[in-house]
């Protein structure tokens, strides 16, 4: 047996949670998605830069590393319901399985219950996760589906960390973000949001369908030191926003529910 991953007194096996890498290339862009987490590690555009940011080093064997790409964040957000769970779900921690490769730019995954995870979380459960490289555009479409026999509540979302040239030098539907420290939430006013890096000219325009809120985050020089996995200099390169439901919602054995994020990249 390997080593093990403590949260409270909850287990993941090390053999469980072993990082390996998939890439989907086309000829107008790359995606790279690993097996822990089904964490979306790059998407470039073929005619552009990278648009997603990594903690350097990527610490792919630390089980606490949390900072980078684009997490799945389920079935909660944020704190978790109870002490000793981990941050913002299970679902990121997990081995997934890819199921298949559609048509040359989509890759599915999918990640149902195991023993440990009804260790962490009692509950039957299936996630099919479709991850799309078109163009300049990044689709990603979570399904989560009640395969047990009773009902359980959940909720969640996707946590982009995008490279920025400054964090303190970007626009959030066109509102200049100029504090240091960055943490702001606001509803899901509008099912979509931009962000612009005044550095570099480039925009995103975030597309979501299935989430209530959207966050905006930046650690900061101050709470930088609060994220273990994070150089002391890190917070200077990224910029998060996120589209996510904190409230769980019921969902009945056999009901399905969906949340969608598009990643638009304009030059």
């Amino acid at each position: 047996m390997g080593k093990t991953c403590l949260f409270g007194v909850l287990v993941f096996s090390a053999v469980a949670v072993r990082a390996e890498r998939i890439e989907l290339k086309t000829d107008y862009a790359s995606c790279v998605v690993e097996t822990r987490g089904a964490r979306i590690m790059s998407f470039k555009p073929a005619d552009g830069e990278e648009v997603v940011w990594q903690a350097d080093p990527v610490q792919i064997d630390d089980p606490k590393w949390a900072h980078g790409g684009i997490p799945v964040c389920w079935p909660w957000f944020g704190k978790p319901p109870r002490e000793g769970l981990p941050k913002h779900g299970l679902a990121r921690y997990a081995q997934w399985r890819l199921e298949e490769k559609i048509g040359k730019n989509a890759l599915r995954w999918s990640l149902v219950s195991t023993p440990e995870t009804m260790k962490i979380w009692p509950h039957a459960f299936r996630l099919d996760y479709t991850v799309r490289a078109s163009g300049r555009k990044l689709t990603l479409e979570l399904k989560a589906t009640n395969t047990g026999t009773a009902p359980f509540e959940a909720c969640g979302g996707f946590h982009p960390y995008f490279k920025v040239g400054d964090p303190q030098k970007v626009a959030l539907n066109g509102a200049a973000i100029t504090e240091e420290t960055v943490s702001v939430t606001k509803p899901a006013d509008g099912k979509s949001r931009e962000l612009s890096d005044l550095v570099t000219g480039r925009r995103l325009v975030l597309r979501a369908k299935g989430n209530e809120d959207w966050y905006a985050w930046n650690p900061g020089r101050a709470r930088t030191p609060l994220c273990v996995t994070l150089g002391p200099d890190e917070w200077r390169q990224f910029f998060c926003v996120e589209p996510y439901t904190a409230t769980p919602h019921v969902l009945k054995p056999g009901e399905s529910c969906q949340m969608t994020l598009t990643v638009e990249c304009r030059e």
